[in-house]
């Protein structure tokens, strides 16, 4: 007779995430927000989407997987220098020293 028990391989961490029909989407069940999942270099990496509604994770997801498989191609040996035109790009960077901002 089968038990409704769930085998000794799955831990209870790994029940609380849900499949979903796109590669690298899943989502934390206790909350509903949407996660992108992806390895670099054998490591798992996942980070949440901030978002509860599926169409919004899908459009999110493509962002999240443009960011990290460019890590991939760097092997994540980003330079420091390569991490500020970036930020620079997206608006992001305030430079701290005075002398390096623009007038």
């Amino acid at each position: 007779m089968k038990s409704n028990v769930p085998s000794p391989t799955k831990r209870k961490a790994d029940l609380e995430w849900a499949k979903t029909p796109y590669p690298n989407l899943i989502r934390y069940k206790p909350c509903g927000n949407y996660f992108g999942r992806v390895r670099v270099n054998g490591k798992l990496i996942r980070r949440s989407l901030e978002t509860h509604i599926l169409t919004v994770a899908k459009l999110k997801l493509s962002d999240f997987l443009q960011d990290h498989r460019s890590l991939a191609i760097n092997k994540g040996e980003s330079v420091l220098g390569e991490i500020i035109i970036e930020m620079i790009k997206k608006d992001r960077w305030i430079p701290l020293n005075s002398s390096l901002r623009q007038p």
